[in-house]
């Protein structure tokens, strides 16, 4: 389960004072989750907004929730209550998650079920250090609100892995024992079809009168033709994609960087020999400088 990897900085000194953050926090889930879905859309994601989606409406619920909690106890809050300053570890995964080409319902669950766990470890620290027992035993009541709801979204993250099993983990399988010559062959494999998926992104920027954009994906894929070894030219695109503008085509050119990283991450949290370790750090490298190329780029345009 994820943890606090430091003390919050913030002090609850009344029922209300937990009452308002509670609430925010949810309220902020419900905003990024409403966020996150109209970016997918963006891309054409349509199951990943199907995710987002019912993640808003679990979350809207929740807050219901504990809006009649709080009623319960006799207290209210205002909306200034809610514009309190959260701690940023709560949600440091927002930012990330908009920018990956990899996200999945399963993903998106992930996240879900990150943030949920997060929220419980923040809460048990609250009542744990609180020194009003009603305090204590209201941020007691909310730490296990957050339990019992990242079980549930880990139950949608187990059938959304189910449904689409081949795309949550990495394509290609690394033995932990791979040798350099194993992993200079997957890593070739990447790259050709990084290659081909760089150019007929290229061609369709250019049909978009996109000049700047397919002068970007053609350098990048004649990077990735170099490092695969090949000179060939053809661009037959890897990934089915609907997409038909200039945003969405660089998420479909970031997507098989972003599985030659998982591939790569693999290789490097294995036991692996230096001179297997030293390829997979370069590749690693040159991967993430050109994913963050096209997100400068994908930037420009938003």
């Amino acid at each position: 389960m994820a943890r606090l990897t430091k003390q919050p900085d913030i002090r609850i000194d009344t029922l209300t004072d937990l009452v308002g953050v509670a609430k925010a926090i949810s309220a902020e889930a419900i905003r990024q989750y409403n966020w996150l879905a109209e970016e997918m859309r963006r891309r054409g994601q349509m199951p990943t907004v199907a995710a987002f989606d019912a993640l808003g409406a679990e979350e809207k619920a929740h807050l219901s929730a504990v809006d009649g909690w709080a009623q319960g106890l006799g207290e209210t809050t205002h909306t200034e209550d809610l514009r309190r300053p959260l701690p940023e570890e709560l949600a440091r995964n927002w930012k990330e998650a908009s920018r990956s080409a990899l996200l999945t319902p399963y993903r998106a669950y992930s996240i879900a079920v990150d943030n949920e766990a997060r929220a419980f470890a923040f809460f048990a620290y609250l009542a744990a250090s609180a020194g009003d027992a009603r305090i204590a035993r209201g941020a007691e009541h909310l730490a296990l609100e957050k339990l019992q709801h990242a079980a549930q979204l880990r139950t949608l993250r187990r059938a959304a892995w189910h449904s689409e099993r081949d795309i949550a983990k990495p394509r290609t399988r690394v033995s932990p024992t791979a040798s350099a010559a194993e992993l200079e062959t997957i890593i070739a494999e990447h790259e050709e079809k990084i290659a081909r998926c760089h150019g007929t992104v290229a061609d369709r920027l250019r049909d978009l009168q996109d000049v700047e954009g397919a002068d970007l994906l053609a350098k990048l894929a004649a990077t990735a033709r170099k490092r695969a070894g090949d000179t060939r030219t053809d661009s037959t695109l890897a990934e089915s994609n609907n997409a038909d503008h200039a945003l969405g085509l660089l998420v479909v050119a970031q997507v098989p960087l972003e599985q030659l990283c998982e591939v790569l991450d693999s290789v490097l949290l294995a036991s692996v020999d230096e001179t297997t370790r030293a390829m997979a750090e370069t590749a690693m490298e040159s991967a993430v400088e050109r994913i963050a190329e096209l997100g400068h780029y994908a930037e420009q345009l938003e």
